[in-house]
């Protein structure tokens, strides 16, 4: 492989590394309250959860994402900040806006910190800005010179790799079945990108009942392991 296509392939994966140091390892995406509840039990359930999750991210935090790294591309910075507001006024419950903006912050931080990209700093610096973790993750790879599908797949590993090492500390589960449902999940993500390549932020859209109610249950829990 030429040097050429190796450094952004090393980007990639450094980006979607579980280990980036932006606080996933906080938050499951509201996994906890459904194995709470009895919802997600195992294997089969979890790869159902996850599926779910994948859906309602690609919808939201993907269509942001791609409208951002577009605007990016560009040097538009008013439509990264639309994209911003656009994409935290939907998110509905506060621990799924407190997950987005912790680590979004953090991730502005690291990349403008290792990179001395100006738009980055710019960004990191603006008070009006909501930060949230996808619209930041499709600035940054638009600085890095990454493509959107790129981008899109990083975003669903993230969402997916969230949740199956969640499952790990708070269900009876291996790491050869989260890494079962892992390889299971790929197929889907060509798909869920032909559905939201085209869409702009106005056609954003989320319907997910059981996840939004499992995320307002967590706020009220006594008993937490994880933020959200």
């Amino acid at each position: 492989m030429s040097d050429k296509h190796l450094s952004p392939l090393l980007l990639l994966m450094q980006l979607s590394d579980s280990a980036l140091p932006v606080g996933g390892f906080s938050f499951s995406n509201t996994l906890e309250s459904a194995v709470e509840y009895g919802i997600v039990d195992s294997e089969e359930s979890l790869m159902e959860f996850s599926k779910a999750l994948l859906q309602q991210s690609a919808t939201t935090d993907g269509v942001a994402a791609l409208n951002a790294h577009r605007a990016a591309r560009k040097g538009d910075y008013q439509s990264i900040i639309r994209c911003d507001k656009a994409l935290y006024a939907r998110k509905i419950n506060a621990e799924q806006r407190l997950m987005s903006q912790r680590m979004g912050r953090k991730l502005a931080e690291l990349c403008a910190n290792i990179s001395g990209s100006t738009l980055l700093r710019r960004y990191c610096d603006d008070t009006s800005a909501a930060h949230t973790y996808a619209v930041v993750q499709g600035v940054v790879f638009a600085e890095y010179g990454l493509a959107e599908d790129e981008l899109f797949a990083s975003l669903c590993y993230g969402t997916a790799s969230m949740v199956l090492n969640a499952a790990l500390r708070c269900m009876r589960i291996t790491h050869l079945q989260t890494q079962r449902i892992l390889f299971s999940l790929a197929p889907h993500i060509a798909p869920l990108y032909r559905e939201i390549a085209e869409l702009d932020i106005d056609n954003m859209h989320s319907f997910s009942l059981q996840i939004d109610a499992l995320s307002a249950l967590h706020e009220k829990s006594a008993k937490r392991l994880f933020m959200n």
